[in-house]
C-alpha cells in the first residue's frame, strides 16, 4: 500500500487521469500570488525552485495559523529565483499538467503535498528546492488528500 501512494502522486503529476475540461494557460514562471496578510517589508530572502516535468505552484503557509501567504508559479522544466519573506514557513506543493486556474488548479490530476519539515528563510541568504523526484532526495513530503484551497 505504501508503494502505491507515491505512484498515485506521480500519475497525477504526469496527467494520467481523464480530464475532459479545457485547460487555461499556466501563469508565467516566477509570477506570484501574495496574501494581504504578508508584509512586503519582510521580503528579504529568496527561494530558488527547479520544477520537475510538471507545472508547479509552491505555496508558503504560516505554520501557526495555516494561512496562505504566498504562491509561486513555475512551469514544467523551468528554474526560478524569487524574493520571499524571511521567517519559518510550511511549504505545500501543487503540481500537474493541465492548468484550470486558481480554484481548480490541475483538475483531477492535481497532486498536492506538504513538505514534512518547516523551512526557515534567513535575511542573509535564501533556500533552494528541486522538485525533480529521485531516490536520494532530501525533502520528504506527505500527500495532502484535502486538496489545495482556492486562491
Amino acid at each position: 500500500m505504501l508503494t502505491l501512494i507515491p505512484l498515485y502522486g506521480m500519475a497525477q503529476r504526469d496527467g494520467l487521469f481523464p480530464d475532459l475540461l479545457p485547460g487555461k494557460p499556466f501563469p508565467e514562471t516566477g509570477s506570484v500570488t501574495i496574501s494581504k496578510l504578508l508584509d512586503g517589508r519582510a521580503i528579504t530572502s529568496s527561494l530558488t525552485i527547479t520544477a520537475s516535468r510538471a507545472n508547479a505552484v509552491v505555496q508558503l503557509f504560516d505554520p501557526a495559523s495555516d494561512r496562505h501567504l504566498m504562491s509561486i508559479y513555475v512551469a514544467a522544466g523551468h528554474h526560478v529565483r524569487v524574493p520571499v519573506p524571511s521567517g519559518t514557513y510550511r511549504l505545500k506543493l501543487v503540481e500537474g499538467q493541465k492548468w484550470h486556474g486558481t480554484a481548480e488548479f490541475f483538475g483531477p490530476n492535481t497532486s498536492y503535498e506538504t513538505v514534512a519539515a518547516l523551512m526557515t528563510f534567513s535575511r542573509s541568504g535564501g533556500r533552494a528546492i528541486d522538485l525533480r523526484r529521485r531516490p536520494d532526495g532530501n525533502m520528504p513530503t506527505r500527500p495532502d488528500w484535502s486538496g489545495p484551497e482556492p486562491l
